[in-house]
């Protein structure tokens, strides 16, 4: 792995997630593949899930210096359960 890649950055993006989750909300992020696109550049496939629930996403994200400069997200909106009715 190169460490000027940007793949450090993602993991540790991915790693911290678990830690903000919100409160009184089952909410969890899980990315199942990492690929490569460019030098700096990811896209992750995986899936966000709560209870009962799942819904898949692809994120693209952009590193540089080592860290998150942005992230475009796409997921199926239509599985996820109202969210905000539960906090």
């Amino acid at each position: 792995m190169n460490e000027d890649s940007g793949e450090p950055a993602v993991r540790k993006f991915y790693d911290s997630l678990t830690a903000h989750e919100p409160a009184g909300v089952e909410l969890h992020c899980e990315p199942d593949r990492r690929l490569p696109v460019a030098p700096n550049e990811f896209v992750v496939l995986g899936h966000y899930r709560g209870d009962g629930w799942r819904a898949p996403f692809a994120h693209v994200l952009t590193t540089k210096d080592g860290k998150i400069l942005s992230l475009r997200q796409i997921t199926d909106t239509r599985c996820w359960p109202d969210l905000m009715a539960a906090s």
